[in-house]
């Protein structure tokens, strides 16, 4: 249930870029973040969530990494993924550990409407309907129909912690007033062939940066923190491991919760 929950939170993470032909850095960052994971109010695990866009390459990428407490499963979790300018598929990377002898990792890659993945010694071909995104990038879907309350979204995502299909409605139900900042409601649906289905509750900003996140059957929630240390206290991070996957620990103060001094700042790590 955590990781579908955490699939939700990257389904609406990705504020949307501007891609004016203007002299920039190659390399945009358009979001960085944690996020703190509570189990029915415990501190349970937190999120390092990055989005950027090449500009030379005219690629998105999504990179996350997750850690949850013992209680929580004790899992270790990464996916790098990218998508061309039309936010389609090119390619992920994915791994998952619980202990040293309980891991799953997939290798995706994407020529037109076809998936090929290996996940071990397993190989995987899956061809895709027309429109599908990888979930990392889904959000552009609801950005491009313009974020407003009444507006409901059908979509087929590949999951890629599974390698698998999933159908998905987004519907957004209200508007409201979270961490001072103007926030839509949203209630997602989504449904995995032969998983059943998954319900919950996101508040995301006019951008489509993501808040808060909640299973409130669950009692599970994703919040997003103003400093890193709020959502990674009480863990041990791993240094090696996160500057492999993000080339350095991430900051984590590039969203609207950040304050403009810290935005500002130079990128650093952040303390375990």
């Amino acid at each position: 249930m955590v990781r579908s929950l955490i699939l939700a939170v990257l389904l609406l993470a990705f504020p949307s870029p501007e891609l004016s032909s203007e002299e920039q850095s190659p390399v945009q960052l358009l979001f960085e973040g944690y996020y703190k994971i509570t189990i029915d109010g415990s501190h349970s695990g937190y999120v390092i969530q990055r989005y950027r866009l090449d500009r030379n390459k005219k690629e998105f990428e999504s990179t996350y990494f997750i850690r949850t407490s013992e209680a929580a499963g004790n899992t270790a979790e990464s996916l790098k993924a990218t998508a061309n300018q039309r936010f389609e598929p090119l390619a992920y990377e994915y791994t998952w550990a619980s202990g040293p002898e309980n891991s799953r990792q997939i290798d995706a890659r994407f020529v037109g409407q076809t998936m090929m993945a290996r996940t071990g010694e397993e190989s995987i071909r899956l061809e895709l309907p027309e429109g599908t995104f990888l979930s990392s990038f889904l959000s552009y879907l609801m950005l491009q129909s313009g974020l407003k309350k009444g507006l409901r979204l059908s979509y087929q995502t590949v999951l890629e912690e599974s390698g698998s299909l999933a159908q998905g409605v987004a519907r957004i139900t209200g508007e409201t007033e979270l961490f001072g900042l103007k926030a839509f409601k949203v209630e997602n649906r989504l449904i995995e062939e032969g998983k059943g289905e998954s319900r919950f509750v996101s508040h995301i900003t006019p951008e489509g940066v993501v808040l808060k996140n909640s299973s409130p059957e669950r009692k599970i929630e994703f919040t997003l923190v103003a400093q890193a240390e709020e959502a990674t206290r009480g863990f041990q991070l791993p240094t090696s491991t996160i500057e492999t996957l993000f080339g350095s620990v991430p900051a984590g103060r590039t969203h609207p919760l950040a304050s403009p001094i810290d935005q500002n700042l130079p990128e650093e790590n952040p303390e375990s």
